[in-house]
């Protein structure tokens, strides 16, 4: 893979910025970036096979409001009708870089996830070629890619597909805090409703994604006079399906450096995920931790397993005069004397500090 990014940022782009009186750091920028050079390298992919990809969720209402990132978001969302993310995600694997990680129902059998997730890499990398190419973020970053389904019109057909998709994913999100009765009774729910065993000496949650996945399928886009993301619409992530024609064409808008595409009629499909006031700002709405890369910072704590690791890292941190979350620690040298030299990957370049063994 060329390892040369495909997208160049003013470095100022990456220094810690406020936006609707909220504090980016600079790692998260860095974080925007990366997630962006991914994009590119999807939509040379569609471009060159003919399928189309429009912005969603936060990064549509994003494109519309900011012109970019909503500042409290930390992912890129798209989405593509059935036909086309089905295309994709036979393509991805076949011509997407080989260190890239492609998890989807379609493709992995240990998933979680009832969508597409592309992740440039999937540990955490400080080679050069990886830092060049991703704008110095070492963690994985990606985008997630929603299939589009088609909605009946029939408003009993609608609301049973919309109950048993509610109840397979209310079941995967939630059988381990359940007692073994209330798992049977909805496992023998689910077997009745969609006609199938379920096999309880394998992954039930592989098999209920997979369910989620096929049960969504049930009604082409091509039949019907209105779509959505089925699981997000069964379980109250977005309002309500919006018509065919509101995606039957793309048009552009900017999007931090980069033009996005956006479906022809987007307002009609921001407001069916967000309402009608979804130029008005509000934190919280996200469904899942943020900053994303928290997360893979925990595996390391975990990893060292010991309170002394975060507590040596918020002493540096304040020296340093940077948050946690934008420290990576490299190496460690024992001085003697009670003094260990450490070295940090920190806002894009590297940091090297004398740390006392007691603090």
């Amino acid at each position: 893979m060329n390892n040369k990014p495909k997208l160049s940022f003013a470095q100022d782009y990456f220094k810690p910025e406020v936006r609707e009186s909220f504090c980016i750091e600079g790692l998260m920028k860095r974080a925007w970036a990366a997630q962006l050079e991914v994009l590119m390298i999807v939509d040379e992919l569609c471009k060159k096979y003919n399928i189309t990809w429009f912005a969603d969720c936060g990064t549509l209402l994003g494109a519309i409001r900011h012109k970019g990132f909503v500042p409290w978001d930390d992912d890129i969302d798209i989405a593509m009708k059935r036909q086309d993310y089905e295309k994709f995600i036979r393509i991805a694997v076949q011509e997407l870089p080989k260190e890239f990680d492609i998890i989807s129902p379609e493709n992995s059998l240990d998933t979680i996830f009832s969508f597409c997730r592309i992740n440039n890499t999937s540990i955490v990398r400080f080679d050069d070629e990886f830092m060049e190419r991703y704008h110095n973020f070492p963690y994985m970053a990606g985008i997630d890619i929603s299939p589009l389904d088609g909605v009946p019109d029939d408003p009993g057909e609608r609301m049973l597909l919309c109950d048993i998709v509610r109840v397979l994913v209310m079941t995967k999100n939630h059988m381990s805090e359940w007692d073994h009765k209330t798992q049977e009774y909805y496992y023998n729910l689910i077997e009745e409703a969609c006609n199938v065993k379920l096999n309880r000496d394998s992954s039930l949650t592989v098999q209920l994604v997979e369910l989620i996945n096929i049960i969504s399928q049930t009604y082409s886009v091509n039949e019907c006079n209105e779509l959505a993301n089925i699981c997000w619409w069964a379980t109250g992530v977005i309002n309500e399906p919006v018509s065919v024609a509101v995606y039957r064409d793309v048009t552009y808008l900017p999007f931090e450096n980069i033009d996005v595409p956006v479906p022809c009629d987007y307002t009609d499909a921001v407001k069916a995920i967000y309402g009608d006031d979804y130029m008005k700002p509000i934190r919280g709405t996200a469904t899942h931790q943020y900053p994303f890369y928290q997360k893979q910072k925990r595996a390391i704590y975990r990893f060292h397993n010991n309170t002394d690791f975060e507590k040596r890292e918020r002493w540096v941190a304040e020296r340093l005069g940077v948050n946690t979350s934008e420290l990576f620690e490299l190496s460690r040298l024992d001085k003697g004397e009670g003094i260990t030299t450490y070295r940090y990957f920190c806002q894009g370049t590297f940091a090297t500090i004398d740390v006392p063994k007691t603090i």
